[in-house]
Parts: structure tokens; C-alpha cells; sequence
């Protein structure tokens, strides 16, 4: 009986494992997003690598269009991702026409705490976004007062940034910089 068991639950743990990396992105992408993401912290705290108090955390990706031959390549990215570059799609001569000159700039967040979040007031390199750089639907956008708990993603249009440089994202006072990797 208890040989059984073992058997059964060897089994269930085998199936996980393989079910969970299935849906892991693969190592290329957790690289190229790694690599091209910044954590800010609102209205935070800090001793040392300690975070206090904080508001809200965003992480904020830089999705150039160049990503989109990798996506043609490996198309197991993240689905936020894929959204995000959908926006590139040349297809659309709309979405095309409004892309020129910009990347896109996924805003993931949590409010850790009940939260304000205004995407307008973020500014990267000195540009400050505007309610017409919001992308997607305005109608499913989760931005204003947000409860605690609250999970999102958010894609911005800003101007091409440059790799290989230090770019300056500010979200009211609190502010970081991402190195942004040659392209």
C-alpha cells in the first residue's frame, strides 16, 4: 500500500515539474526581459536591500521592436510580452504609423498598499507620457485609486530610446535607471 502511494505521488510530482516548465518562458526570454527591466518602488522605504512601507511596486520593461525577430524565432514568450509587441505589427498600417519613432514600455505593478496610480505621471529621460501613449483598450485599463493587492500590466508608448545607455524613469519623486542594452 504505501509502495502504491509513493508510486502515485512520484508520478503526480513528475507530471508538475513537467507541466510547470512547459509554462516557464524560455531562458532566451527571461534573459532579453531581464536585461531590459527596472523595479521602482513607490513611496518606499529602504534599509540597505531592505523595502519598507512601500506603495507599489512597477516593473518596468523596455520592449524595442527589434524583439520582434526573436518573437518570430521563439514564440513562447510571456503573453504581456506578446501583446506588447503586438504593437509593432506592421500589418496595421495604423498601429504601424502610430509606432514610428517609439518603443513600448510595459508597466507591470502591484499596489502593495490601497495605491494612486496615474501612468501620466511617469516620465522617462525627461518626456513625460501622456494619455494618448496609454496603448490597449482604455476601457480594460486598471489605473486611478487601486486596492491593495491589485495586479497589472500597462503598455506606454515613449520615444525610441537608445541602447547602450542609462535611461531615467520617474513615477512622481520615486525614480530609477535602466541600463538599456545595446539592442
Amino acid at each position: 500500500m504505501m509502495r502504491k502511494f509513493a508510486g502515485v505521488l512520484l508520478l503526480c510530482a513528475t507530471v508538475l515539474t513537467a507541466l510547470s516548465a512547459d509554462a516557464a518562458p524560455s531562458s532566451p526570454w527571461r534573459k532579453v526581459i531581464g536585461a531590459r527591466t527596472v523595479r521602482l518602488w513607490v513611496d518606499a522605504q529602504f534599509m540597505d536591500e531592505l523595502v519598507l512601507n512601500a506603495r507599489a511596486r512597477v516593473d518596468v520593461t523596455w520592449l524595442p521592436r527589434s524583439l520582434m525577430r526573436l518573437l518570430d524565432r521563439d514564440g513562447s514568450a510571456e503573453d504581456w510580452v506578446v501583446a506588447a509587441l503586438s504593437n509593432y505589427y506592421a500589418s496595421r498600417k495604423e498601429a504601424a504609423e502610430r509606432m514610428r519613432g517609439h518603443d513600448v514600455l510595459a508597466l507591470r505593478y502591484r499596489a502593495e498598499k490601497n495605491w494612486n496610480f496615474d501612468p501620466t505621471a511617469l516620465t522617462v529621460d525627461g518626456y513625460r507620457v501622456t494619455s494618448e501613449d496609454l496603448l490597449g483598450n482604455a476601457s480594460i485599463r486598471v489605473v486611478g485609486e487601486l486596492p491593495s493587492g491589485t495586479e497589472g500590466t500597462l503598455l506606454v508608448r515613449v520615444p525610441s530610446l537608445k541602447g547602450g545607455r542609462r535611461v531615467h524613469l520617474a513615477l512622481g519623486p520615486d525614480s530609477a535607471d535602466l541600463e538599456a542594452p545595446a539592442r
